[in-house]
Parts: C-alpha cells; structure tokens; sequence
C-alpha cells in the first residue's frame, strides 16, 4: 500500500549517506510505494541544514531530489499555512495536511503531540511516528 510521507529535516539529511544513522527509512521509502512530500520551504530548510550534518547541499540538489522524482517518490505540494504549532515546524505541519499525508516521520516526535498541533492532526488522521515507528510498519 503506497503512503505518502513528510519527513523531517533531520531525519532526511541522516539518511542520505550510505552509513547515515537513518538511511534504513531512505531505503524503506525506495522499497515501498512511499512518497516524500515537501513543499518549498521543506526543500529550503534541507539545503540549509545539509551542510551542517556534513551532505552537500549540491547532492539533495543535483542527485537526490532528480532521483526521487525519476522514480515517483517526490511530490511538491503548496506552501500551506497553517497557524499552529511552533513557527519552524509549520512547513511541514502544512505540508502534511495539504497533501493528506498518513505520518509525519520526525524525532522531535513530541513538538507534533501537543495540543493545539495534536488535535489538528488526529482531525485530519495524521500520525507524528519516530523513525523506528515507521520501519516498523
């Protein structure tokens, strides 16, 4: 079953290396029908972060994201606002809900379970799931 997917910054940055403490959710993805959905706020915060996790910002450009969408697994969506929630987890907190997404892959899981971000998105049957969680599917 395909599932569409919001993954937090520090989550994608660490699974794009080979030996990245979360490249087994980068793999999951490649290996189900799973999407990633960003919009264009996502996408800046990836290249901001990136170098400061040590990945090239050059390699989420010109290798990964050209990659992810030559095989379905990239979808942008609109930059939704949204007014709940703290300010830097809004992009995706409006990602996940204009895109009707089933989980929100974070391991700041604990920003997405107080309310009023909670009740948002158990309204909308959107789960904050760790890393682990989702694997474990």
């Amino acid at each position: 079953m395909s599932e569409s997917v919001v993954v937090d910054t520090y989550v994608f940055i660490r699974s794009l290396t080979e030996n990245g403490e979360y490249r087994p959710i980068y793999d999951a993805i490649l290996e189900r029908c799973d999407r990633i959905i960003v919009n264009t706020r996502i996408v800046d915060e990836y290249v901001e972060q990136a170098p400061k996790a040590g990945v090239q910002a050059t390699l989420i450009l010109g290798e990964v994201i050209p990659d992810l969408l030559r095989r379905g697994k990239w979808r942008t969506t609109a930059n939704r606002r949204v007014d709940v929630g703290p300010e830097q987890d809004r992009p995706f907190i409006g990602a996940a809900i204009e895109a009707r997404v089933r989980y929100i892959i974070s391991t700041d899981r604990r920003a997405f379970r107080k309310q009023p971000v909670l009740a948002e998105l158990q309204r909308r049957h959107i789960e904050a799931l760790y890393p682990q969680q989702y694997l474990d599917l």
